[in-house]
């Protein structure tokens, strides 16, 4: 919830906040004092400045769990009573109705919950596109797998959201593991543009000579284009293990079989 302008810093501050409050209190959280106790731990523990777009989240989801019975004041218990009941989409409508929180993030959160509860298979079929959070990131996988992208991911994010949960069916993958993988691929292995993705070889500068000491800890690859591209060496073993595995002739061919497992 506080992956937003400042960042994940905010989650600790948070929890420590939520902490003292609730021990002070017997029942309900008082939104004010969560405020109050969340910018005072934020200065006094951490030295951060208040962002305020974090203010609707500090102080919207103690309402949401003083709403809840008393057995169920948990966030991800709440969101698994709504999967239960098929109603996922008033979560979101929730989420979106906090000050500060988007698309993205409402996604973002959903996408987690439902992970970490295991609940994705509960999920109907008309909710599946709320784990579908797409951002910059996952925008330059869509744009690299899908080239004849016709409408930007960023401006039609239900649109792509729907795309992306019939791609997965189709492919008879997750959704959630499908949308953490292109984050990650995007954003961690590659990071760079969707035409540099949708171009891009694993082809090792020299292979075969002695490694370096820079080269120990990431090994550069080259895309046709001749620009260097940095992966980290775990992720390099990862693909070369991969590969042999299946016993693909080329690291070309390699990708192409990854790029057909996602329906490219």
């Amino acid at each position: 919830m506080f992956a937003r302008q400042g960042g994940g810093m905010y989650s600790e501050p948070a929890r420590q906040a939520l902490d003292i409050v609730t021990s002070n209190t017997d029942s309900k959280i008082p939104p004010d004092k969560m405020w109050n106790q969340f910018c005072q731990v934020c200065q006094d523990e951490f030295e951060y400045e208040i962002n305020d777009m974090t203010k609707g989240p500090v102080i919207d989801l103690p309402e949401v769990l003083n709403e809840q019975e008393q057995e169920r004041k948990n966030f991800y218990a709440w969101i698994d009573s709504h999967i239960e009941a098929g109603t996922l989409s008033k979560v979101k409508k929730r989420l979106r109705d906090m000050y500060g929180v988007g698309m993205k993030i409402a996604r973002l959160t959903l996408r987690q919950a439902v992970w970490a509860l295991d609940r994705e298979s509960d999920l109907r079929e008309d909710e599946l596109r709320y784990v579908h959070p797409i951002d910059g990131q996952v925008a330059a996988i869509i744009q690299a797998v899908w080239s004849d992208v016709d409408a930007d991911p960023i401006n039609n994010r239900d649109k792509w959201a729907h795309h992306l949960v019939s791609a997965c069916s189709t492919a008879g993958v997750s959704n959630i593991e499908f949308n953490q993988g292109a984050w990650y691929w995007s954003s961690e292995v590659f990071d760079q543009s969707s035409n540099e993705l949708e171009q891009c070889q694993l082809i090792s500068n020299n292979p075969d000579g002695p490694r370096t000491e820079d080269e120990n800890k990431t090994h550069v690859v080259t895309s046709p284009s001749s620009e260097d591209i940095t992966v980290s060496t775990a992720t390099r073993e990862r693909f070369m293990q991969y590969k042999t595995e299946h016993g693909y002739p080329s690291d070309e061919a390699t990708v192409e079989a990854l790029l057909d497992s996602v329906e490219y």
